[in-house]
């Protein structure tokens, strides 16, 4: 009867040091986003990412189309996407260009200076400017004096973004929206992705953060009048405290969106 008891013992130690240690390797482990799946089950994107933990290649999946994106670095910074390019041109036609559309990326004191070129176009060179602030996020950018954006992140996260324009329906209007976001404590899909900071937040907005949205206010007008809502989010969690589910709810529309890990231990 003793030995029974000693064995017992010994399997109830050793199934909670195993399940700990589990837990412990869980915690520790790096996870870098694979794959974003939308609502109906399908991807809309997918990453690559090198040995430094940085997006080498985004590959994003729209109306039947394969969209690549090449990330070019130089030491630590971002100098370089390369991207095909996807645009419409009426009468229900659709054209694919392979590698159609780059940005180059220079940074100078607390600034990035975009150059963008299109292949389609003979004279497709487009220069716009991304502020930093002091911390190196992004703070405003402006490419016309008809529109413009403009940035504000606190503790990694994108807290409030405003962004302003023009509209030329009838006789033409000015617009503006306006997004003020609640984060959460948990990491966020980019946490430890290594790809610098001011991109992700300038290409994916608050998914970019280092924490995860949990409500976002959007308020503004437009040529229709003023209007505002309220969206609200919540996640399933990993062991790990990564996101793998996001539904969100606007008052109208839910959505459900998946997030798939490519793990590094």
């Amino acid at each position: 009867m003793k030995k029974v008891a000693v064995l017992l013992s010994l399997c109830m130690f050793l199934a909670i040091s195993c399940k700990e240690e589990k837990e412990e390797e869980c915690n520790d482990e790096i996870r870098l986003l694979e794959a974003i799946i939308s609502s109906d089950s399908s991807i809309y994107r997918k990453f690559e990412y090198d040995e430094q933990n940085r997006i080498t290649r985004m590959l994003t999946f729209t109306d039947g189309y394969e969209l690549s994106s090449m990330f070019i670095y130089s030491g630590d910074e971002l100098i370089k996407v390369v991207s095909d390019d996807f645009y419409y041109m009426g009468s229900n036609e659709y054209f694919f260009e392979k590698d159609g559309y780059e940005v180059e990326f220079t940074k100078s004191e607390n600034k990035i200076i975009f150059t963008e070129k299109y292949n389609r176009f003979s004279d497709g060179v487009n220069t716009v400017t991304l502020d930093l602030d002091s911390v190196g996020y992004p703070s405003g950018i402006n490419p016309g004096g008809m529109s413009g954006r403009s940035y504000s992140v606190m503790n990694d996260n994108l807290t409030n973004y405003n962004v302003w324009g023009f509209s030329s329906q009838g006789a033409g209007t000015s617009t503006e929206r306006k997004y003020n976001y609640q984060y959460d404590n948990k990491k966020s899909i980019f946490y430890d992705c290594k790809t610098p900071r001011w991109y992700l937040i300038y290409a994916f907005g608050e998914l970019g953060s280092k924490n995860n949205v949990t409500e976002i206010d959007n308020k503004g007008y437009n040529y229709y009048g003023s209007y505002r809502t309220i969206t609200k989010i919540e996640y399933e969690y990993d062991c790990a405290g990564f996101p793998i589910k996001k539904s969100e709810n606007d008052g109208t529309d839910k959505t459900v969106t998946t997030f798939k890990y490519k793990h590094n231990f």
